[in-house]
């Protein structure tokens, strides 16, 4: 069963929320890890493989905090529900959130698989013409090259706590592309590239509209 048929088994608005949550943060864990697969991630942090398996399976439909905390202790990523205490001036806390949603004709990836879904949250990249409410598909196995929108976590190991971002790859800099908003920001060892955007959808009047302009060949 895929990821999003099991989102949907949940029904419970609140717990789908969380689960999906809890899916996008086991997925970070695992490329910051450079884990192969749930089980060699479970194996990493000293616990049961069915820890892992048995929550993607479906068979426990959240994380529990202990194993929220080692996968935190392991990646240096904050699990769901954690905050920054101090985000930087033109600082989104999240700049987008897990999309737990089905787009027709969009193949639904394993957990660790090459694709993950957002949705927008800020206007980093308005200029861009993404915007907030347009869901997101990045991909995990490709590098970012000049001018591509990437996903990425910023971490803060003063607090513990890890950012998501959507930004534009132009190194040495994370950049904005925005009237309002103006905070490049360094490329280094706090940041985690999650993925580089292959397309966009926009909502509109409750259909899923594709906006593939946004991608650079």
């Amino acid at each position: 069963m895929s990821v999003t048929a099991r989102r949907s088994h949940c029904r419970s608005i609140g717990m789908t929320d969380l689960r999906a949550l809890h899916l996008t943060f086991l997925e970070q864990c695992i490329t910051a890890a450079k884990a192969r697969n749930p089980s060699h991630l479970a194996e990493m942090i000293n616990s049961p493989a069915s820890t892992l398996t048995g929550f993607v399976s479906g068979r426990s439909k959240t994380l529990r905090s202990g194993t929220l905390n080692k996968l935190a202790a392991l990646t240096g990523i904050a699990p769901p529900g954690a905050l920054s205490q101090k985000p930087a001036a033109g600082f989104f806390e999240s700049e987008a959130i897990p999309f737990a949603g089905r787009i027709p004709d969009m193949p639904v990836d394993p957990v660790g698989g090459q694709h993950f879904l957002m949705q927008m949250q800020a206007r980093t990249l308005e200029l861009s013409d993404i915007k907030p409410g347009d869901i997101l598909v990045f991909r995990r196995d490709v590098e970012p090259v000049l001018e591509t929108p990437v996903c990425v976590q910023r971490t803060d190991a003063r607090h513990g706590t890890a950012d998501t971002l959507i930004r534009l790859w132009k190194p040495p800099f994370l950049m904005t592309h925005s009237t309002q908003i103006d905070s490049p920001i360094m490329i280094d060892s706090d940041i985690i590239v999650m993925g580089v955007l292959e397309k966009s959808f926009r909502v509109q009047n409750w259909l899923i509209k594709q906006t593939d302009d946004n991608v650079k060949d």
